[in-house]
């Protein structure tokens, strides 16, 4: 998950999702703002995943959470680009969830930092540029050597700047002394049509990607851990809508109790539908 490539897929697919805390796996790829994580069709297997990559049979463990503070948004950050009305209304019916299981929902957010879209652009650039060191490049897809250019202009231009970084979890950290955590839609654009993407051009590929990642990416730079929940289905589509909660670095247990409880409200298929 560099940009949300954990939680996204789990959004489109009625799964949960979990990218943990930068430091929980201590990986550091993508300058920091890569991790894995579990994707499940429950939050108990989630979270034993989850003890099985961190090595800490403790978070296999999911605790009922105590009243939380939970703020709520549905705009995209900096950009407010429109959201699909049914992907604002989840956020509606999780927080009704979670208002009944006793917890403080406000509806509030961060203070962006206008700096923060192009720094984690910088590291979504330059991170698998690092990485095709290892590998023949004539071998990789047009896209991905693309991508690879791109990044190496981002790192000769001295764009990684850990400063942005530092910005941005300071206006984080600001949020998260009032809030225990934030609630957003997970998906800010319907996913789109499955396709032989692979063969298509970079920039055929990036705008319908970044299109879809308004609410997961600045987490990845921040470094904060983040899941998807799903919430229902869309009655146009039938696609999967779901909501992401963020918290405090080290706060995965407390997402895995939110989402239990929601998963407990609100019961979602475990297969697809036939």
């Amino acid at each position: 998950d560099g940009m949300g490539s954990v939680r996204l897929p789990a959004a489109m697919c009625g799964l949960v999702g979990l990218k943990p805390s930068a430091e929980l796996l201590a990986e550091g790829g993508w300058f920091g703002m890569s991790a894995h994580g579990p994707l499940a069709t429950t939050v108990a297997d989630t979270a034993v995943l989850l003890s099985v990559l961190a090595a800490d049979p403790s978070l296999a463990s999911v605790p009922t959470p105590s009243p939380a503070r939970i703020g709520t948004s549905t705009t995209v950050p900096l950009l407010r680009t429109p959201v699909p009305k049914e992907l604002v209304a989840a956020v509606s019916t999780a927080a009704g969830h979670l208002a009944s299981a006793g917890h403080t929902l406000t509806e509030s957010a961060p203070r962006y930092p206008a700096t923060m879209v192009l720094g984690m652009t910088a590291r979504w650039l330059a991170g698998p540029a690092v990485q095709a060191r290892e590998f023949d490049f004539s071998r990789l897809q047009r896209r991905t050597r693309a991508h690879v250019r791109a990044g190496q202009l981002v790192q000769r231009a001295g764009l990684i700047r850990e400063r942005t970084r530092e910005n941005w979890v300071a206006r984080a950290a600001e949020f998260f002394a009032d809030h225990d955590v934030l609630m957003t839609p997970t998906l800010s654009h319907w996913p789109v049509k499955a396709g032989r993407w692979h063969e298509k051009r970079w920039l055929t590929n990036v705008f319908p990607s970044t299109r879809l990642a308004g609410f997961t990416g600045q987490w990845n730079f921040a470094g904060y851990p983040a899941i998807t929940v799903p919430v229902g289905r869309s009655v146009v589509s039938g696609l999967p809508t779901s909501v992401q909660l963020v918290t405090r670095p080290g706060g995965e247990s407390l997402l895995l109790g939110l989402a239990a409880q929601l998963e407990t409200a609100n019961p979602w298929p475990r297969t697809a539908r036939k």
